[in-house]
């Protein structure tokens, strides 16, 4: 717990936010989205609230019952909302729809061979039982993961934003099933799908033991079923290109463990049938359609317990898209077109990094990276073991093999020659470990130096590009922002001298800087400006997981983990942006424009 907290405070004391940007372009007005239905509600300007994870649990004490809860009203103990996430969504010509996960700071840790001990942060507002949980009580089966509950999936109209809850609870196999973590829609079809293997105690955000997919008729909302893919253990994106739907999947490990990516077959009668129509060596996480091809990041395959890779993160490209898509008789090896290496000098941290969003703009193909926290120094201690002799040098450890998001821009992937691939916001040194020399030594990033700025966007505990997208002609990226989770571990860290306490508290809680953040970009060459730096006047939102782009306005959900705080639990917003800025000096404060 000591050496969380010195990180934090010695990356926060080196780090800056971009606060302010010289606008010297003219930005078209933004209007109301253009629906048929005259009776549709106008769409405010800025972020607009239009739902939230409901209160559904009462903590009355780690392994303690749960109180009655009557009408979101607790007769006892303090309310809980354990839906942390909006995890996967999908849009129809008149209904959003999207699926949860739950308690995810506690489920990402609950690996079945650890022994963990419950942990409770009051004044943060969350707390994670595990295996005191009253459901592992009651379902041993479930080890360490007393802290799942079932996911929910939520249907909105998008004229009337009447928002209906549309759980299939009397299905068994969402009691299986981790959490609902992508959406997709065709043909009158909506798919929400994600890793199962609760019922074995198998946790975890990266896989299962199978994934689960859902599916309703769109325009109705009736269920149509559900089905498990014992072959596969991970998905994370749909991608709906001129009416055919592909999705990407990691194969187990027992066959192979590389990545599928598979196209819907079927129909209304018929909806679970899914074809392989390309393969790859990583793992498929998102995709977006650049220049006629399909293009995906990847995640890296490999050996979790030895931290040994078979294929690191990076970006793989389709062939041509055929006239009706991809078939299932023309299966071939995708190409991967860049990984991680490019980039990271060190092989060992190289290892810890996975892709985040990609998409098109411009002409460009962007795309960042998702950097787990603590992920670099966990293969630094797989690869070489405890380097360090003293707490000072676990310190300078974790320091040295920390990465805030990276953000990249390329083109010519598919022309003779190498891609031109450049890095916008990053590293131009890093401490790359040295086993000759058995220190850290700083050496030069493989990429260049950076075009915009800084990894993280300038801040450091930006962690994750989560999402990425174009809304008019602007581009969008959305950030994790870790920072609000350091005061729960400074609150289990009593050891840490009083003054550091304070410090880390008042500056890593402070809610006009902590929160999700969301970029945009007006121009290729021009530094982002933030359109909120504390997750959307939320600042217990530390993620913007989910978005679905529009031209005047997009919807955005929410990563929320302080299930015990007033203001926890997962939000959706419509944001449409607001124009043009002024072409002068604009100024922002705490995520709000002043001229």
């Amino acid at each position: 717990m000591r050496t969380t907290a010195y990180i934090a405070l010695s990356l926060l004391l080196t780090s800056t936010i971009p606060i302010s940007v010289n606008a010297q372009w003219a930005i078209p007005e933004i209007g109301p989205p253009d629906y048929p239905d005259t009776l549709c509600k106008q769409v405010k300007p800025d972020f607009d609230k239009l739902s939230k994870a409901p209160v559904d649990e009462c903590f009355n004490g780690i392994g303690q019952p749960y109180p009655e809860l009557v009408d979101g009203v607790c007769s006892a103990g303090q309310p809980k909302r354990n839906g942390t996430r909006i995890w996967g969504m999908a849009e129809s010509p008149q209904y959003l729809y999207w699926g949860t996960g739950s308690n995810f700071l506690c489920t990402a840790q609950a690996s079945p061979t650890a022994v963990l001990t419950p942990l409770f942060a009051p004044t943060q507002g969350w707390v994670c039982e595990f295996a005191d949980g009253i459901l592992a009580q009651e379902n041993p089966n479930l080890k360490n993961l007393g802290d799942w509950r079932a996911p929910s999936a939520y249907r909105m109209d998008t004229c009337t934003l009447e928002v209906t809850e549309i759980t299939p609870t009397y299905d068994p196999l969402l009691q299986d099933t981790l959490g609902l973590r992508s959406g997709g829609y065709a043909d009158d079809v909506i798919f929400l799908a994600g890793p199962g293997g609760i019922q074995e105690g198998i946790a975890g955000v990266g896989s299962g033991t199978s994934i689960i997919m859902m599916a309703w008729q769109a325009s109705t909302g009736q269920y149509l079923g559900s089905k498990k893919f014992p072959e596969y253990s991970n998905i994370r994106e749909f991608l709906n290109y001129e009416g055919v739907l592909y999705t990407g999947v990691r194969l187990q490990e027992d066959l192979g463990g590389s990545g599928r990516v598979l196209r819907w077959m079927g129909d209304l009668d018929d909806p679970f049938n899914f074809e392989v129509i390309g393969t790859m060596e990583s793992t498929p996480a998102d995709m977006t359609i650049h220049n006629g091809r399909i293009f995906a990041s990847t995640w890296p395959n490999g050996d979790i317990e030895t931290g040994e890779v078979q294929a690191y993160a990076g970006i793989v490209m389709s062939p041509q898209i055929p006239s009706g898509g991809f078939m299932p008789d023309d299966v071939e090896e995708w190409e991967e077109v860049w990984n991680i290496t490019e980039y990271e000098p060190d092989p060992v941290s190289a290892r810890a990094y996975a892709g985040g969003d990609i998409t098109s703009w411009r002409g460009n193909l962007y795309w960042g990276t998702i950097n787990f926290p603590f992920g670099g120094f966990r293969s630094h201690v797989l690869a070489y073991g405890e380097t360090w002799d003293t707490p000072v040098g676990q310190l300078d450890t974790i320091t040295a093999t920390h990465r805030a998001t990276t953000v990249f821009r390329g083109d010519s992937f598919d022309g003779e020659g190498q891609p031109n691939v450049e890095v916008l916001y990053g590293y131009e040194t890093v401490q790359a470990w040295d086993p000759d020399l058995n220190e850290f030594v700083e050496t030069q990033t493989l990429a260049g130096p950076p075009k915009l700025g800084g990894a993280g966007l300038g801040w450091p505990f930006n962690v994750y590009t989560w999402r990425l997208g174009v809304t008019g002609d602007n581009l969008y990226l959305a950030t994790l922002d870790i920072s609000s989770l350091i005061p729960s571990v400074v609150d289990l860290a009593d050891e840490l001298p009083a003054e550091l306490l304070m410090l880390l508290k008042d500056a890593l809680s402070n809610p006009t800087i902590s929160g999700a953040k969301l970029y945009r970009f007006f121009s290729p060459d021009i530094q982002a400006i933030p359109t909120t730096i504390n997750g959307a006047g939320n600042s217990a939102n530390f993620g913007f997981r989910t978005m679905i782009n529009h031209p005047t306005f997009m919807w955005l959900g929410t990563a929320n983990p302080f299930h015990l705080n007033p203001e926890g639990g997962w939000e959706l917003y419509r944001y449409a942006p607001i124009g043009p800025i002024p072409a002068n000096q604009s100024t922002w404060v705490d995520g709000a424009k002043s001229d």
